[in-house]
């Protein structure tokens, strides 16, 4: 999966969530900025990232990646 396709999963579950890109970045402890670059697909993801997204998200890495 590309970076562009995990972005926008993440947005997708985000705002599923209901929560802001404010809200994640406070719980990832990451800038609004960040949430931003990374589900338009202009940041990599790291693995240890995926794993803290989804538990910010309450979901699993598997609902970030397929």
């Amino acid at each position: 999966m590309t970076d562009p396709e995990i972005g926008e999963r993440i947005r997708v579950l985000r705002e599923r969530a209901g929560i802001s890109q404010a809200e994640l970045g406070r719980r990832l402890g990451w800038a609004r900025q960040t949430v931003s670059q990374v589900e338009a697909g202009e940041r990599p993801v790291r693995w240890r990232e995926q794993e803290a997204i989804a538990r910010a998200l309450e979901t699993g890495v598997r609902e970030l990646v397929a």
